[in-house]
């Protein structure tokens, strides 16, 4: 299990600092794919992303940002991987600021998982 920024967030942190981009990292996404999360991502494991929720943004420390979202599932699946993203598209591949694996969390028709997705810079 793995958690990783990616390339592409890491471009957009330092595109942030610059004033080169005005996009935020609002969109919580997951999936069915399994997989060990790689700097190099560039999307979630399964094609078919699940859903991409909007986010809560909080600033808790100077040097931390955290995004919050609750995803209900439609269906019985395995969750196994998710990540925040810059886009609302559940089909665009980029956009990936943060990916994280985890080992299956097994939902049922309208469960709910509540993901908190960190990112320190240090």
């Amino acid at each position: 299990m793995a958690t990783v920024v990616t390339s592409t967030g890491i471009e957009w942190v330092t595109d942030k600092i610059t004033e080169t981009v005005d996009t935020q990292a609002l969109w919580i996404g997951s999936s069915t794919g399994a997989g060990t999360a790689a700097v190099g991502d560039l999307q979630l494991f399964a094609l078919e992303i699940l859903q991409r929720s909007s986010s809560s943004e909080t600033q808790s420390a100077a040097d931390t940002v955290k995004w919050l979202a609750t995803q209900t599932y439609a269906d019985a699946r395995d969750v196994l991987d998710a990540g925040n993203f810059t886009t609302t598209s559940t089909d665009a591949v980029g956009g990936l600021i943060v990916h994280g694996d985890f080992s299956a969390i097994t939902v049922a028709n309208l469960d709910s998982i509540q993901f908190t997705i960190t990112l320190q810079v240090t």
